[in-house]
């Protein structure tokens, strides 16, 4: 076979030449170990994927049910600036409110209970137990389980829905408290009309009031705004003892008026949101079973 030569008189690889069998097996092979390392590498870059979106998951999940607690664990990271410094709602020079009592729902959560049962003027605590005719706080049983071991008074309060039947939300109250462990007279949360006309509203707060009186053996209190109050219900509720909610000022309340919300807003030691804030009229039992 004629070889070729380039064009310093070298000799160029022969055209045609045959290649040995064992040649070919070997570029198999090495075919096949290059494809089997590439699979194992896809193997284990789809294993680091699984494991990364499984800690991801868990890190969500922890921060989602566990993110308060384990701020506080941490003593609140950069509170005030100062890392792992005591956060601004665990500190009574910061969250300073003094209120005779606060009344909270679900919206409520993130709660030292020991440090509220110690504050020195919160006497009495008021919980959202239900809603209209099947919605009860889902905090409910948690916050009165926690205010009852820290030995604060308990009262429970019902948002009342003006177009949903009286004696379905007279029973989702009854069912969702136990008024045998109160401590303090049932609230009838009333702040809407939602359309009805006043005498048609005025009737069914009273059915609702009247009812809850003959189960208990106690008037519930009627928690409202003062505009609410006097717009709506003055002229036929004087009889009830009334909680009203006025952010302005305190004077000139109505004179069946046991407590004055002063404050949607307050912060108060031991409660991280924002949390309602009250003061008594006249003295606790006036609000007492």
């Amino acid at each position: 076979m004629k070889k070729e030569r380039n064009s310093n008189g070298g000799e160029l690889k022969s055209k045609g030449v045959k290649v040995h069998p064992d040649t070919h097996k070997q570029s198999r092979k090495s075919r096949q170990a290059r494809k089997s390392k590439l699979t194992a590498t896809g193997d284990r870059n789809w294993l680091y994927g699984v494991l990364a979106a499984v800690v991801t998951c868990v890190i969500i999940v922890v921060i989602f049910f566990f993110g308060g607690r384990l701020w506080r664990f941490g003593g609140g990271l950069f509170s005030n600036g100062n890392f792992g410094g005591t956060p601004d709602w665990l500190n009574d020079s910061i969250y300073s409110e003094c209120p005779d009592g606060i009344d909270m729902s679900h919206h409520q959560n993130d709660i030292e209970w020991e440090v509220l049962g110690a504050h020195p003027t919160v006497k009495f605590i008021y919980l959202k137990a239900t809603e209209g005719a099947t919605h009860h706080d889902r905090h409910y049983k948690k916050h009165y389980a926690n205010a009852r071991r820290v030995g604060l008074q308990i009262g429970s309060y019902h948002y009342y829905q003006p177009r949903v039947p009286v004696m379905d939300q007279v029973n989702n109250f009854v069912r969702h408290t136990d008024f045998e462990l109160d401590n303090l007279r049932p609230v009838i949360d009333i702040e809407v009309h939602k359309g009805m006309k006043k005498k048609a509203l005025q009737d069914s707060l009273r059915l609702c009031l009247d009812t809850l009186t003959a189960i208990i053996g106690d008037k519930p209190i009627i928690y409202t705004s003062r505009n609410f109050y006097h717009e709506v219900l003055d002229d036929r509720f004087g009889d009830y003892p009334l909680w009203i909610a006025d952010y302005r000022h305190g004077e000139s309340l109505p004179t069946n008026c046991v407590l004055w919300q002063y404050s949607e807003s307050g912060k108060v030691v031991g409660v991280r949101h924002d949390v309602d804030c009250n003061k008594l009229i006249k003295t606790l039992s006036d609000i007492q079973l």
